[in-house]
């Protein structure tokens, strides 16, 4: 039999995961665990493991295992947690620096945002449902169907940690509130849209800092200062790299350059996925003073490969100058479909 768990990269869905195998092995006989975010991923897996049962952990499910997993046929256990914890644990449970650990987690929201209306899912909180662990693992054995007494779910739960010290409150705020309020604002930006515990099915407004950009032409230098012009045309900015859920999308920035350069227009594009597909693009003209605010359109469908970046390119040659970029908002657009006046309805019949 096969198993899913999905959830944002979290110590306790990390737990979900380890406790629905250790359920299964109870109940059933040898589980194994494995990883997988694509269709594809989970097949090699199926070919190349013994066990006669597996338990499916994604943290970033790709749109096709999405709607396998919304087709009713498998219940899914999907464990919530503040995406501030993704960040947290990735950095201090995995190593990542904090600029990787915000696209990471930016990545796994936008995966799993409104996983929670899946047919049937069990959906499990960080807080309340972390901090029992015996309850929280009796409610996956009965979601599961697996005949297990409180007893046996103990037992067979005693070798993971308990979940009581691993909620947000508990872990993570000391490191939010010892970090750097630079970074605070960054993380706090580049997530506001997702809100708490990644319950709702829609996203808000983010603010993705410029420092989450980098050089188009060397990714090593990070975006957050002036940039020089001077050369041939070419992608003077690029990045974050930070999927989004399905929608109309609107992005919002500034560029301001020295009056060395305040005449040559500027190429502004929204791309995705690693090929770069041109999702919108518009060109850009700073004004007198050398600035320019401008805002693009795009549309993120179902389909469309992910992370999504925003490119900023000079269109011709340059013999000097620097371009600074601001950061970044991205918010839901509103729909510009206008009501049909009564009197077209009318002589219409619309």
């Amino acid at each position: 039999m096969i198993f899913v768990s999905i959830g944002l990269p979290t110590r306790f869905t990390d737990w979900c995961d380890a406790v629905v195998v250790r359920l299964v092995e109870s109940a059933l006989g040898p589980a194994a665990l494995i990883g997988a975010d694509t269709i594809e991923e989970i097949g090699v897996d199926l070919v190349r493991s013994s066990a006669p049962h597996l338990v499916i952990g994604s943290r970033c499910p790709n749109e096709a295992m999405r709607a396998l997993l919304g087709s009713g046929n498998t219940l899914v256990i999907v464990a919530l947690d503040r995406p501030v914890a993704a960040v947290h644990d990735l950095v201090t449970g995995y190593g990542l620096d904090i600029k990787a650990a915000i696209r990471a987690a930016g990545n796994s929201c936008a995966a799993l945002l409104g996983a929670g209306a899946l047919p049937g899912p069990l959906v499990l909180r960080a807080d309340p449902e972390g901090r029992d662990a015996v309850a929280a693992a009796s409610v996956i054995a009965l979601a599961l169907g697996l005949d297990l007494g409180r007893d046996q779910i103990a037992a067979a739960i005693e070798v993971t940690p308990g979940l009581d010290a691993m909620t947000e409150m508990d872990r993570v705020g000391p490191w939010w509130e010892a970090l750097d309020p630079a970074l605070r604002a960054i993380v706090s930006g580049a997530l506001a849209g997702y809100g708490d515990q990644l319950g709702g099915p829609e996203c808000g407004e983010m603010i993705w800092d410029r420092s989450l950009f980098w050089l188009g032409d060397d990714p090593a230098r990070s975006a957050d200062g002036p940039i020089e012009l001077a050369g041939p045309a070419r992608a003077l900015v690029l990045g974050p790299d930070i999927s989004l859920p399905a929608g109309d999308w609107n992005a919002v920035f500034t560029i301001g350059v020295s009056r060395e350069e305040t005449v040559t227009p500027f190429r502004a594009a929204v791309i995705a996925g690693p090929r770069h597909l041109p999702l919108a693009e518009i060109d850009i003209v700073p004004d007198g003073r050398g600035v320019c605010t401008a805002v693009i359109g795009f549309t993120v469908a179902a389909a469309t490969e992910q992370p999504i970046s925003l490119r900023v390119a000079s269109t011709g040659d340059a013999t000097a100058g620097r371009l600074a970029l601001g950061n970044v908002t991205v918010a839901p657009r509103a729909s510009t479909q206008a009501d049909i006046p009564p009197e077209l309805t009318s002589a219409l019949g619309l």
